[in-house]
Formats: structure tokens, sequence, C-alpha cells
């Protein structure tokens, strides 16, 4: 008899560097994106594993200014800089890249310079 799969086996079997497909967001998550996504901002999806959340946090927290973050659910985090700081958020995510497990995404940004998504384990060109 098999038994059905957890959401736990459901992120083991998807494709190695992929980032999950987005989730619904909740209510109030959702109204403070729905906020920044007015010119000038750009929203920055990035995964990476729970247990490193509350350091990703603290670099962040630590380069003041940078980008605020929105954690939804896990290790799903929502980051919210101007424009003009998407360059300095693209440093800091790389740095940070070479010692956890992290992937990001621009979901959002109008007139936004390009931000390279970035699979888990891929490097990031200087």
């Amino acid at each position: 008899m098999a038994t059905p799969c957890s959401p736990r086996d459901a992120r083991k079997t998807r494709a190695p560097g992929a980032l999950p497909a987005p989730r619904p967001l909740r209510a109030d998550v959702a109204g403070l994106l729905a906020a920044a996504r007015g010119e000038g901002m750009c929203i920055v999806r990035a995964s990476l594993a729970p247990r490193d959340v509350v350091y990703f946090v603290s670099v962040l927290e630590a380069a003041e200014g940078v980008a605020s973050v929105l954690a939804e659910r896990g290790g799903e985090l929502s980051l919210v800089c101007d424009t003009t700081g998407l360059a300095m958020l693209e440093e800091l995510l790389c740095d940070v890249a070479e010692e956890i497990e992290l992937a990001w995404r621009l979901e959002s940004g109008g007139a936004a310079p390009a931000l390279a998504p970035r699979a888990p384990g891929g490097g990031c060109d200087a």
C-alpha cells in the first residue's frame, strides 16, 4: 500500500536549482507587496532553507537600508528595495549565496535594471 506524499517529499522531488512555484500570499503580505509595486520599487523573491532564514535576515539588516524583508512561510521571502539599491542587493545576495543555498528572481520592478535569476548552486559573475 503506497503512502501519500507529504509536502516535504514533494520538495525533495523538485528539480535541482529550481525555485518553488509561487504560492498564494496571505492577505496582509499581499497588501504590503501591492503597495510596494509602485514606481521605483522592486520585489525580489528569495528561496532558502528555513534553517537559514534567521542568518539571512540578520545579514540583510546589518546592511542597513538595502531591502526590507517580508517572510511568508518557511524559507520563501520577499525582498523589497528601490531600483537604485537593486545592484547593492544583488551583490549582497551573491555574497550570502557563497555561504548558504539561496535562489532568487526579480518578481516585479517596473523600470528596474535587470537582476539575473539565480538557482541554488549557480555562481554569481563578478
